[in-house]
């Protein structure tokens, strides 16, 4: 969907005023097209399943999310190369903020008017990825999180695979009060050793196969 929508979208947003006022616009309606789409989509008979995808995984519930992608975009290109006063502990300051959140919205969910959790997510790494786009901070630009973002589409892709193998088979093993800290661990761990064998055996092979024709 967002490959069909994506060239439609980057012609008509070509700067930081232009998100904004299509984020603005997507935040008013897109409640309204999901409410619609809910009612014009057949329930499923398993609940469970249709929840899944009608609240996590149809292309309207993400737009608002996608969209703040771009916005930030914009964002870091009006930036780079802006002479900041103090940026240092702007951009401190940011990240500090932006963490806390988040590990509050971890902690106990919440939502703001219109916004559902997944975008609050959203909304807050927003706010730390700004931060390092004022300027880079050792805490988040140092080798750890380079090699986690190179490898972040492989971790995209699997991830919903993986939640499903984990929580069917070794949730039980690893249940504690602390399952959470657990499950973190080791789906971080798998996931990027899955990423990097996709990318390493499978995707840059093709890659260079492509190059060579």
């Amino acid at each position: 969907m967002f490959l069909l929508i994506s060239p439609i979208l980057y012609m008509l947003i070509d700067s930081l005023e232009a998100s904004i006022v299509f984020f603005i616009i997507i935040y008013i309606v897109n409640p309204h097209i999901n409410n619609l789409i809910a009612k014009l989509l057949p329930i499923s008979e398993d609940h469970i399943v249709y929840n899944a995808y009608a609240h996590s995984f149809m292309p309207s519930t993400q737009l608002l999310i996608f969209i703040l992608g771009i916005v930030l975009y914009f964002c870091a290109r009006k930036l780079k190369g802006q002479n900041i006063r103090n940026k240092k502990l702007l951009s401190y300051s940011l990240l500090v903020f932006g963490s806390f959140l988040l590990f509050g919205q971890i902690i106990l969910p919440s939502s703001l008017y219109n916004f559902q959790d997944r975008e609050m997510f959203a909304l807050y790494f927003f706010i730390i990825i700004l931060s390092q786009a004022i300027s880079g901070t050792i805490i988040i630009d140092n080798h750890v999180f380079r090699f986690i973002g190179r490898y972040s589409y492989g971790i995209y892709l699997f991830q919903f695979i993986w939640f499903n193998i984990y929580d069917n088979y070794l949730s039980p093993m690893v249940s504690s009060t602390y399952d959470w800290i657990a499950k973190f661990a080791i789906s971080v761990i798998a996931l990027l050793v899955i990423s990097y064998s996709l990318t390493r055996f499978y995707d840059t092979p093709l890659q260079k196969l492509a190059n060579v024709k």
